[in-house]
């Protein structure tokens, strides 16, 4: 059923298919518990075998389960290179990359960013932020392509999500 959500196009298009995927996502990092995941570890491995296909060295796997265990607890953020801010059939490359410098930049605690301007005109508008406490929402299908979807466009995914 997750794997259905995420990846169905039925009724959406690509870009809220994308934020839906991102939802899943982040749900699955912050849901999996690498310890259940290395003691089920072979079982996992048999049941998703058609599904997913890896080329991690099987002594690689202690320094992926240490590199998971630090990932746990920090925040998930994403860089979206989508409408309405991206026009994907002309992307505007040095805004895309100021983009990513940024999230970098902001992922790393420091606050000035990259100083690049952008370019983006849409400045002035704000990220979205995730709906009223205590409500629920799915930020894969809230939104438009013209207006961004909202796990596209969120300061804080798991919120949005």
């Amino acid at each position: 059923d997750a794997l259905w959500f995420a990846r169905s196009r039925e009724g959406s298009d690509d870009y809220s298919r994308m934020a839906r995927q991102k939802c899943v996502m982040n749900a699955m990092a912050t849901q999996i518990d690498p310890k259940t995941l290395l003691t089920h570890y072979e079982d996992i491995t048999s049941a998703g075998k058609a599904m997913v296909e890896t080329n991690l060295p099987s002594n690689e796997f202690p320094r992926f389960l240490d590199l998971a265990l630090k990932a746990k607890g920090q925040p998930i953020s994403t860089v979206s290179i989508v409408p309405p801010t991206i026009n994907t059939a002309d992307p505007d490359m040095e805004k895309i990359r100021s983009m990513i410098s940024d999230a970098i930049d902001q992922a790393e605690g420091n606050s000035g960013g990259s100083g690049h301007d952008s370019g983006d005109d849409s400045g002035d508008k704000p990220r979205k932020k995730a709906t009223k406490p205590g409500s629920t929402t799915n930020g894969g299908s809230l939104g438009t392509r013209d207006d961004g979807y909202v796990a596209n466009d969120s300061e804080d995914l798991a919120a949005a999500c």
